[in-house]
């Protein structure tokens, strides 16, 4: 009797109707994706500084101020493939919410989520910037393709004055479901 639940239940996942055909058959967690995007923007940061990497949510930039808004249309326009244009979108769409991306993430450096409270200490008093020692990482939330396969990131570095970058990084997931960085598109350096 319960083998035949399961055969019914497997069935049943299984079944995709004609309207799904864009969608994966098994619900993806974005946040989760998210998780392990971000864990390998920070890891290959932690490659190129030392020291504790100090985390900055990005997102409140929103993507439409004068610097940002054209780089992104300039980077969509640029794009051939179906999958990147889809991750684009749902950058979009996931960045214009307010919510700061301050996940926990699975990486072996060390790092740390920098706080609105730390940040206007740092912005109000120059002797606080030192509390922000290290480099400082900005991590929009991440867009993805509908397939989840394609994934697309804003990151941000600044290592002192005159010293920094901005980028949107694309990266693929493989068959073994791990992320690789596939490509970036510098937007801003000092």
């Amino acid at each position: 009797m319960t083998w035949f639940r399961y055969a019914g239940l497997i069935l049943i996942v299984g079944c995709v109707s004609q309207n799904d055909a864009l969608t994966p058959p098994l619900v993806q967690n974005a946040d989760l994706l998210e998780r392990d995007v971000l864990a390998v923007i920070v890891a290959d940061y932690a490659h190129e500084f030392s020291g504790t990497l100090q985390l900055l949510p990005t997102n409140a930039f929103r993507f439409e101020d004068e610097l940002h808004a054209p780089s992104l249309q300039r980077l969509e326009d640029s794009v051939s493939s179906s999958t990147d244009r889809e991750a684009i979108s749902d950058f979009r769409r996931r960045n214009a919410d307010t919510e700061l991306v301050d996940i926990p993430l699975r990486v072996e450096s060390r790092y740390h989520w920098v706080t609105a409270r730390e940040l206007r200490q740092a912005e109000d008093n120059p002797y606080h910037r030192s509390d922000l020692s290290g480099a400082v990482i900005g991590l929009s939330h991440v867009g993805f393709s509908r397939d989840y396969r394609r994934a697309l990131v804003y990151t941000t570095n600044n290592c002192g004055a005159l010293c920094g970058a901005g980028y949107f990084v694309f990266l693929e997931r493989d068959a073994t479901s791990v992320w690789r960085i596939t490509g970036k598109r510098l937007i801003w350096i000092s």
